[in-house]
């Protein structure tokens, strides 16, 4: 085939889906070349571990693969974004691990000079002392760059709801983080 998918708006490529064709095989490649590393990124943000994200990334596309003629289009990032969340509450669920607070408190002790490794590193952990309901909201409004409204259905919450869960996981990670910052602050 001689098209050029590159050219095809999301509902086209959707529709070329059947499972069966050539076309569908080419849509799809599309398709995960277009949202592969946005959907990487939201499982690497939930889970915080590479292998585990890998694994959930991998699962994500399969699904959608095989099950996307069943669905009816609405968009092909919140699909893909409402199978990675499903699969990786799933493992999260299966696998609870438990961040003292204390840890991501004393991580600003330990370094001296703060680089922008550091604080992404430091900002990753103090993301994952946040409850659930507060983390997948900000991950998906700041990492996935979706509207509150797209939130608030995949999370089945109101959109107030959402907007409200963003305003306080920020609060709550700037209060985890104050002390790092002001330490810094002071050192300049």
């Amino acid at each position: 085939m001689t098209n050029n998918y590159l050219n095809y708006s999301d509902k086209e490529l959707f529709e070329f889906l059947d499972g069966t064709s050539d076309e569908s095989k080419l849509a799809f490649t599309e398709i995960y070349n277009r949202y592969s590393r946005r959907v990487f990124a939201y499982c690497l943000k939930v889970l915080g571990d590479k292998q585990k994200a890998e694994d959930a990334f991998q699962e994500v596309f399969v699904r959608f693969y095989k099950n996307a003629p069943s669905y009816r289009f609405t968009s092909i990032n919140s699909l893909l974004i409402s199978f990675a969340r499903n699969l990786c509450f799933n493992v999260k669920r299966d696998t609870k691990i438990f961040v003292d607070i204390s840890s991501v408190l004393n991580v600003y002790k330990t370094y001296k000079d703060a680089d922008k490794e550091e604080m992404i590193k430091l900002v990753s952990i103090a993301l994952d002392t946040l409850d659930d309901r507060y983390k997948e909201p900000l991950v998906l409004k700041v990492y996935n760059g979706l509207g509150y409204d797209e939130i608030s259905e995949l999370c089945g919450i109101s959109t107030g709801a959402a907007r409200t869960r963003v305003f306080r996981a920020k609060d709550k990670l700037k209060e985890i983080l104050k002390p790092y910052l002001e330490e810094i602050y002071d050192q300049r």
